[in-house]
């Protein structure tokens, strides 16, 4: 992650403290997909990525680390919030169903969490997905981040 003026050691509990979650829930590790959107952003808007960068640093590694806060559910809000610097849109919660309801922190790895953008010619964004999605939220998956439209077979 960006550098934030945070001091080593905590950062390193921030994600010692991440890791032990990962290890216990078998959730899909955040950073990545952060880092990702991180990047998109250092290219194409400068003040958002700064904005993004002071965010990281108080909301991700001093809540994780001095607030003892949910190391994946900080993650997964501060990736909410990215998708949404990146992008401006409505970041949704889809169920089981693959019906939609507005995002409210605070976020869950088990939830299918999406960012969609207003400019259509933009895919949706995954913010998180469950370790076994259903299959409603695997076509949503499918359909609206990756363009895929899957045929019935049969």
């Amino acid at each position: 992650m960006p550098s934030s003026g945070m001091g080593p050691p905590l950062q390193e509990t921030a994600d010692r403290k991440l890791q032990e979650a990962l290890d216990a829930t078998g959730a899909e590790d955040p950073r990545p997909r952060c880092r990702e959107r991180l990047r998109e952003l250092r290219t194409s808007r400068e003040d958002a990525y700064a904005e993004a960068v002071r965010d990281y640093g108080e909301t991700v590694t001093r809540r994780i680390a001095e607030e003892a806060a949910d190391p994946l559910g900080c993650w997964l809000e501060f990736g909410a919030r990215l998708a949404g610097r990146l992008h401006r849109g409505r970041t949704v919660i889809l169920d089981d169903s693959g019906k939609a309801r507005d995002y409210a922190p605070p976020a869950s790895w088990r939830q299918l969490i999406l960012h969609l953008p207003d400019d259509r010619s933009v895919r949706a964004l995954a913010v998180a997905v469950p370790p076994e999605p259903t299959p409603a939220q695997s076509a949503a998956l499918d359909l609206l981040v990756a363009g895929r439209v899957r045929r019935q077979e049969g």
